[in-house]
């Protein structure tokens, strides 16, 4: 597969990035169809999830460790 195929295949797919705040901006400004799901901070931060009603709540790492 190539970007070929993730920007034209018929799939219900996003593609998701990570951009600088500056350019995800200007990416925005340009494009109007750019929406923003969340922002990368210092991991000393931890992690948060922010809800529609903007309630937070901390999220602790999990998942499958292999090794």
């Amino acid at each position: 597969r190539d970007i070929r195929d993730a920007l034209t295949s018929g799939e219900d797919f996003e593609l998701l990035f990570t951009l600088p705040l500056a350019r995800a901006r200007r990416l925005r400004d340009r494009t109007g169809d750019f929406i923003a799901i969340g922002q990368i901070i210092p991991q000393k931060y931890g992690a948060t999830l922010v809800d529609k009603r903007g309630r937070k709540r901390r999220i602790e790492a999990g998942g499958f460790r292999h090794f």
